[in-house]
C-alpha cells in the first residue's frame, strides 16, 4: 500500500471527465460508478446476480468515500489503450489488487474475485489512511510503449522515472496533472536507450515520492508474458489461429495432466524439482489445487505441503477444532493456507467486521505483536458470545497466529498461477510452439 493519504494525492485527468466540466471528483464518482455497472453486465448479464451488486455498491462506497474514483478511472485508461491500441500483453494482476471486483470489471486485473472467495478489505481497508497500491504486470516491450504513450499524452515535463541514488528503478513511473517539479523536486539523469540513442530522463528520488502527493505507477515486464505472446503469434502464423489467452478451458485435461507428471520445466514458478515432485505427490485435479502448491511454495510454509497432500489423500474425514470451520478450510483439505481464510475465520467464529478482519491480517503478517494481546481478546469473547467454548477459541487463536506470520496473499497466488496455467495450456496443446519460442531463451 501506499503511504501518501488518499486526501493529497495527485492523479492525471482522463479525457471523459475533462469534457463533462463542473466538479472533477463528483464527475469521477458517477462516471466510474456507471462505467463499473455496465462493465459488470457485459460480464455477468444485464439481470446482476445480488452478490455482484452488492459487492460493487460496497467497494464504490469506500473507494469514492476514499477520493479514489479518479485512481482507478486513470488505471483503467492506460491498460484499456494499452491492450487495444498498443499491443501491449497485460498479465492478470498481481498482488491484493484481485480482490477488487472494480478491478476486475475495469479489466485492471483478469480474475473473477467472487469465483475464488477473494476479500475487498485485504486490498483496502475501509477504515485504512493508505492508498490502494495497483500493479501492472506487461511483456517487457510493452513497459516501454505505456510510458512513451503517457509521455506523449501528458507531456514529458509531467512524468518521471523514479531513482534511488543515482539507480533508476526498474518498475517505478511517475506521471501527474502538472508539471513534477510543482511536487518534487526532480533531477536528469543522460542514458542510452536500447537504439543507442542519448536521452535525458526526468528523474524524482524515491523518497521524496512519500513526501508528495505524487502516486508511483509500477509497469513491470514479464519473461513469461513476452513468451506467452510470442508463442501465441507464432501459433497464428503457424496455423493460422488466434488465442485469446484469457479465454482458455480452466479445466484442459491436456493442462492438468502436465501438471499432475511434473512436466513443467519452462512454466512460470513450477519448474524448479522440488515443486515437480510436489506436483507428483499432489496430483492437482482443479485450477484451485494449483492455487494451494503455488501459495505455499514459500518460506515458512513449505512444511504445510505434506500436510495438505496427507489430507487431501486420506479417506479420513477432516477434524476441526470448531465445525464451522469447514465451510473456511474445506477447498484446502483443512489447513489454513490463505491470508484471507484467516479473515474469514475472525468473521464466522467471532463476528470481526471487515476493517477488524484487515487488522488482523497485517498484525500477525507484519508481526505487529503490540495490538495482538487485544485482538485475542476480541476473538475470545465475540467467539465466546456465539457459544463456542473458549478452550477450542484458544487453540484455534494459537493456530491463526502461528500460521499467519507465514501465510500468503490468496489474490496474488490466484493470479500468478493463472499466468502459470496460461502458459501450461500453451506447453501441453501447442508443443512445438511451445518448444520453438523457449529454444530461443535457452540459447
Amino acid at each position: 500500500m501506499k503511504t501518501c493519504q488518499i486526501t493529497h494525492l495527485n492523479v492525471p485527468i482522463i479525457d471523459v471527465i475533462k469534457e463533462m466540466g463542473g466538479e472533477r471528483k463528483k464527475n469521477e464518482d458517477y462516471y466510474l460508478e456507471n462505467l463499473c455497472f455496465a462493465k459488470a453486465k457485459q460480464i455477468y448479464g444485464d439481470c446482476l446476480p445480488k452478490e455482484v451488486s452488492d459487492r460493487l455498491k460496497y467497494e464504490l462506497k469506500i473507494i469514492k468515500h476514499r477520493g479514489a474514483s479518479g485512481y482507478f478511472l486513470f488505471l483503467h485508461d492506460v491498460v484499456n489503450i494499452a491492450q487495444s491500441e498498443l499491443g501491449v500483453w497485460i498479465g492478470p494482476g498481481r498482488g491484493s489488487a484481485a480482490g477488487c471486483l472494480i478491478c476486475y470489471c475495469l479489466g485492471i486485473t483478469k480474475v473473477d474475485p467472487l469465483r475464488y472467495d477473494l476479500l475487498f478489505e485485504r486490498f483496502l481497508n475501509p477504515d485504512g489512511i493508505l492508498f490502494p497500491d495497483i500493479d501492472i504486470d506487461t511483456d517487457n516491450e510493452g513497459r516501454e510503449r505505456i510510458i512513451s504513450w503517457l509521455q506523449q499524452k501528458y507531456g514529458t515535463d509531467c512524468c518521471g522515472h523514479i531513482i534511488s541514488g543515482k539507480d533508476i528503478h526498474q518498475c517505478g513511473f511517475v506521471v501527474a496533472d502538472e508539471p513534477i517539479s510543482n511536487l518534487a523536486p526532480i533531477s536528469t539523469l543522460a542514458i542510452e536507450d536500447l537504439s543507442g540513442r542519448r536521452i535525458t530522463l526526468n528523474c524524482v528520488q524515491y523518497k521524496d515520492i512519500e513526501s508528495s502527493s505524487l502516486i508511483k505507477y509500477d509497469f513491470i515486464g514479464l519473461d513469461t508474458l513476452t513468451q506467452m505472446k510470442e508463442i501465441c503469434e507464432l501459433i497464428k502464423i503457424k496455423g493460422g489461429k488466434d488465442i485469446d489467452i484469457e479465454k482458455i478451458p480452466i479445466d484442459d485435461n491436456r493442462t492438468m495432466i502436465l501438471f499432475q507428471n511434473g512436466q513443467t520445466d519452462d512454466i512460470f514458478l513450477f519448474s524448479l524439482n522440488e515443486m515437480k515432485r510436489n506436483l507428483q505427490d499432489f496430483h492437482p485435479r482443479s485450477f484451485d489445487d494449483l492455487v494451494i502448491l503455488n501459495c505455499l511454495y514459500r518460506p515458512g510454509s513449505m512444511d504445510d505441503i505434506a500436510a495438505v497432500i496427507k489430507q487431501k489423500k486420506s479417506k479420513n474425514s477432516i477434524e476441526y477444532i470448531i465445525p464451522c470451520m469447514e465451510s473456511v478450510l474445506n477447498n484446502t483439505y483443512g489447513i489454513i493456507v490463505y491470508q484471507e481464510q484467516i479473515m474469514m475465520l475472525s468473521r464466522l467464529i467471532a463476528d470481526f467486521n471487515q476493517s477488524e478482519s484487515a487488522l488482523l491480517r497485517m498484525a500477525i503478517g507484519m508481526f505487529k505483536k503490540e495490538l495482538l494481546p487485544s485482538l485475542k481478546n476480541r476473538f475470545i469473547r465475540g467467539g465466546m458470545k456465539n457459544e463456542y467454548k473458549k478452550t477450542a477459541l484458544e487453540k484455534l487463536w494459537d493456530e491463526i497466529e502461528s500460521k499467519g506470520r507465514y501465510v500468503f496473499n490468496k489474490s496474488h497466488s490466484v493470479c500468478y498461477t493463472w499466468l502459470a496455467y496460461q502458459m501450461a495450456y500453451l506447453k501441453a496443446n501447442y508443443s512445438k510452439e511451445f518448444a520453438q519460442v523457449m529454444e530461443k531463451y535457452h540459447s
